[in-house]
């Protein structure tokens, strides 16, 4: 009998957004739905989320039913298995206007969590649509967390690379 998850997707994945297109319209849309945690504008075009129970915000998400197929797709979007992603795989409680439900989630691993939180903009409402549609910033405020963030990631590279090089 082929395997179901559930996914909580808070980003590029939802409703409206090109990820949604390519992997979650195969899903079954279950409901609207928030975790708590803290979540960053990576400067990449997309959010990062530090899982946080007991002190994070809400962060606003989508809750879907998905096959083996598409978590597969899914864990590969991600970048779940290499050491450059900032992602990891995490079973939560997803809250829900129907209670909680356990899905799994990509938060940020506990590695990358110190650099995401100094190279990433907090997105106070934990909502990236609204944070995406809200009015334009200066532009060294657009630009400056893809700066750190590249500069960021070299800087990991080369202690990766040190340590296995």
């Amino acid at each position: 009998m082929p395997k179901n998850y559930n996914v909580f997707v808070y980003g590029t994945l939802m409703k409206g957004f090109d990820g949604y297109k390519k992997y979650m319209c195969k899903g079954n849309y279950i409901s609207n739905g928030s975790l708590k945690g803290i979540m960053y504008h990576t400067g990449s075009g997309y959010p990062a989320v530090i899982y946080d129970s007991k002190k994070g915000g809400e962060v606003a998400g989508e809750l879907y039913k998905v096959d083996e197929n598409l978590m597969k797709e899914l864990r590969r979007y991600e970048g779940i298995g290499s050491l450059l992603t900032c992602y990891e795989e995490k079973l939560v409680k997803i809250q829900t206007k129907d209670g909680d439900i356990p899905a799994r989630v990509f938060v940020v691993s506990p590695f990358w969590k110190n650099l995401i939180k100094l190279s990433g903009v907090l997105v106070s409402n934990g909502d990236w649509k609204k944070f995406v549609t809200a009015p334009p910033k200066k532009a060294w405020q657009t630009i400056a967390p893809a700066i750190l963030f590249f500069v960021s990631f070299i800087f990991v590279f080369q202690i990766i690379f040190k340590i296995t090089g």
